[in-house]
């Protein structure tokens, strides 16, 4: 089961992404509360994820699964019924990059809308031309990435 955190105070000017560093773990629970679709969370900096768990279960943002490596991923998304319908996925994994992985799960899961995460700029237009719906640019504001899970969601 996906864990719970909660912690007082306020992260609106708080910044994602810089420096910190192991397969999957999943809960089966994907169902999203009203409007906001379940997250799926592709990165292997295991201290990013977890900040992203906190950023996300702190605005009651179902999670529908972590993968720390494509391969994990790509299993984890022919598992998931249902299947998330928004993914954050980092570029720099190993054994597969992050736009490799996208290009992989569009065979799996065509209706999943990625957030594509890279403090490498230059990957942005083959991100977006291989599927991403969204570029976030490492160092990235909280309230970017919530915006952008919100918008997916609606749409």
């Amino acid at each position: 089961m996906v864990k719970t955190v909660t912690q007082q105070g306020s992260d609106s000017d708080a910044r994602i992404g810089g420096d910190h560093k192991k397969a999957a773990r999943g809960d089966g629970q994907a169902g999203a509360g009203p409007g906001i679709a379940a997250v799926a969370i592709v990165d292997d900096d295991v201290e990013l994820v977890k900040t992203y768990e906190l950023l996300l279960n702190r605005r009651h943002i179902p999670i529908a699964f972590v993968a720390y490596d494509g391969y994990a991923a790509i299993e984890l998304f022919r598992k998931a019924d249902p299947c998330p319908a928004v993914a954050i996925i980092d570029n720099r994994m190993p054994f597969m990059n992050g736009i490799e992985l996208m290009k992989e799960i569009v065979k799996i899961a065509p209706g999943v809308r990625f957030i594509f995460i890279s403090a490498d700029d230059s990957v942005r237009q083959e991100a977006l031309n291989a599927g991403a719906a969204r570029f976030l640019k490492k160092p990235i504001g909280i309230k970017e990435i919530v915006d952008s899970i919100r918008s997916l969601s609606n749409n």
